[in-house]
C-alpha cells in the first residue's frame, strides 16, 4: 500500500533558494523523498553547493516542475555510486501507481558536475526510472563540459516500458553532448 508511506504533496512556489551548502549526503536546495503531487513552480535556485546537486526527488509519484530558473549550482565532493546532476535529479520508481511528470518552461544553466562524481553524471538534468509518462518540453539547457546536459534514463532504464517525451527544448553545450543516447526523441 503506497498511501501509508507517501506524503500527500510538496509545494514549492515562488521562492529564491540560494547559497546553501548542506553537510552530508543531500541536495542543496530541495530534497523530496516519497511524495505524491509535487509542485515546484516559479522558483530561482542558484549558487548552491552539495554532494548531490541542487534538486533531488526520489520515489515520488507525480511531479510538476515548471517555470524555474536553476543555475550556477555545483556538485562537490567525491560522491561515487549514484546517478546525479548539478541541476535536477529525479529517480522515478516503478510499480502500482501511475507515475507522471511534467518538466516545462524551465531554464537550467551553468550547473556543474565534475566528471567521475557519479556513475552517470549529467551537468543539468537526469531523470531515471519509469519515465514513460514524463514530458521534458520547452526548456532551456546550457552548460559546458564533457557530461551531457540531459540524461533521459540512466541505471534504472529497465523500469520504463517506454521513453520520456523530449521536445522543443533549446539546448547548447559547446564542449560536449547536449543529450545522452537515452534521449531517443531529444530533437530541439
Amino acid at each position: 500500500d503506497w498511501s501509508s508511506d507517501v506524503c500527500s504533496s510538496d509545494l514549492v512556489i515562488g521562492n529564491t533558494i540560494e547559497n546553501n551548502q548542506p553537510v552530508g549526503d543531500s541536495a542543496a536546495a530541495i530534497f523530496i523523498w516519497v511524495s505524491n503531487g509535487n509542485i515546484i513552480v516559479g522558483n530561482t535556485i542558484r549558487n548552491n553547493v552539495s554532494s548531490q546537486g541542487a534538486v533531488q526527488m526520489y520515489n515520488s509519484e507525480s511531479i510538476i516542475f515548471s517555470q524555474n530558473l536553476v543555475y550556477d549550482n555545483t556538485v562537490s565532493g567525491g560522491v561515487v555510486g549514484y546517478d546525479g546532476a548539478g541541476g535536477l535529479y529525479l529517480a522515478i520508481p516503478d510499480g502500482a501507481p501511475p507515475f507522471y511528470g511534467v518538466m516545462v518552461n524551465n531554464t537550467f544553466a551553468n550547473n556543474t558536475t565534475p566528471s567521475g562524481a557519479f556513475n552517470e553524471p549529467a551537468s543539468q538534468v537526469l531523470i531515471d526510472g519509469d519515465v514513460s509518462k514524463f514530458s521534458f518540453v520547452n526548456n532551456v539547457l546550457y552548460g559546458t563540459g564533457s557530461s551531457p546536459l540531459l540524461i533521459c534514463n540512466g541505471l534504472y532504464a529497465y523500469l520504463s516500458p517506454g521513453p520520456m517525451l523530449v521536445e522543443n527544448n533549446d539546448v547548447f553545450n559547446p564542449s560536449g553532448p547536449a543529450y545522452d543516447s537515452s534521449c531517443a526523441n531529444g530533437a530541439g
